[in-house]
């Protein structure tokens, strides 16, 4: 059978087209001239019924980058006419982040990665042991949702990659403040996608490559559906694009059945649950977080300090900028400063040469008077 969205051949029975990743579950759209009718990548079959669905509110976490950009722009915009008035801003800027990244800190961030309907909500449910995370055939996760899993760690379930060009985007927003990445990957798609690996090439950009082998896993996702060796088989392929493609070795892997975990939900058996919960791959990803969490604690404290002193280095470079206005306008200041002592000085001068004038005025009328009396004195 052909996948309705695509038109890749696919086997009977599989629910999701291993070149797109939608749900070929459901029912096929209709065809022209015996073609399938193909829908731009991301859409939701649902919307043309429903229309689009409102998005929720995007996690927004404290950016250091985001605020020097708003500061180089208030520094081009101003910093001629109003240089005072933007480092008085940088400096609250400055005050805001101490506070901000302080309290970053004591939070411990897991982000899921990867294309849609691989899984990754369903992971992050598996982990909460609740279904906190929507799943469905359909694409739902539209932005990023930040849910706290326990203590100080959070969990961010992301937009499935590729799903287009904004979702991808606020995908990446929230990567940067990652203390680690779960990228899911499903076994049905074998190896990994063309696609898969230039989101890893784009989050290379973001990590040091040597940061992201220690501080990301791939999660394999259906284990439940394949024998050992096919797994093991798959996972070597994945080893060997990760190693030529990346430069990456010795990246972690995970094997998780969300079914198996579901099934442990629902038993009623204590030995059947049990032995679902073993199979299913979630105590080994929570026995792992558990294990870290102190370590990235540790982490998260020194990469805050030096986020803080890079903030605190680019600040000084901003106001940098703004010294030749800043010299401009003292240096009129003092051009007219000295001007006015001159026009002062020069007033003086005059002021105490009116006063000697006046003086010697004052005496010559004295004089003229007492020589009037004495002549008319004389005269009578």
């Amino acid at each position: 059978m052909k996948c309705p969205y695509c038109g890749d051949e696919i086997e009977n029975g599989v629910r999701f087209c291993p070149g797109c990743g939608k749900s070929v579950s459901g029912k096929a759209p209709e065809s022209h001239a015996g073609k399938p009718v193909r829908k731009p990548s991301g859409t939701n079959p649902t919307q043309a019924k429903s229309g689009p669905k409102p998005k929720s509110p995007s996690v927004k976490l404290f950016s250091i980058d985001a605020m020097l950009k708003q500061m180089k722009r208030d520094a081009v915009k101003n910093g001629k006419t109003d240089p005072e008035g933007v480092l008085a801003r940088m400096e609250q800027g400055i005050r805001e982040a101490a506070v901000r990244l302080g309290r970053d800190a004591a939070c411990i961030n897991i982000i899921n990665a990867g294309r849609m309907n691989h899984g990754k909500s369903s992971l992050l449910n598996s982990l909460m042991d609740s279904d906190v995370f929507k799943v469905n055939d359909v694409r739902e996760t539209v932005v990023n949702r930040r849910v706290k899993y326990r203590d100080s760690i959070f969990f961010t379930d992301t937009p499935g990659l590729e799903a287009n060009a904004e979702d991808d985007s606020e995908a990446f927003n929230i990567y940067s403040s990652a203390n680690f990445i779960l990228f899911v990957h499903t076994l049905r798609i074998g190896e990994l996608h063309s696609e898969e690996i230039s989101y890893l090439k784009r989050l290379c950009k973001i990590f040091p490559r040597d940061y992201l082998k220690t501080h990301m896993a791939i999660a394999l996702t259906f284990v439940d559906s394949y024998k050992p060796d096919e797994i093991q088989a798959i996972r070597e392929k994945i080893k060997d694009a990760l190693a030529s493609e990346l430069g990456m070795d010795n990246i972690r892997f995970f094997e998780v059945s969300n079914s198996r975990y579901k099934k442990y939900q629902e038993e009623t058996s204590e030995k059947k649950k049990q032995a679902f919960l073993k199979g299913s791959g979630i105590c080994e990803i929570r026995e792992f977080i558990t294990k870290q969490a102190p370590v990235w604690q540790s982490e998260n404290r020194a990469l805050r300090r030096g986020q803080f002193k890079f903030c605190k280095e680019k600040c000084k470079e901003i106001a940098a900028s703004l010294s030749p206005p800043l010299n401009a306008r003292l240096k009129a200041f003092r051009n007219v400063y000295g001007q006015v002592n001159a026009i002062e000085q020069k007033l003086s001068d005059s002021s105490s040469a009116i006063d000697a004038a006046t003086a010697r005025l004052n005496g010559l009328r004295a004089r003229l008077a007492a020589l009037k009396r004495q002549w008319n004195e004389e005269r009578y």
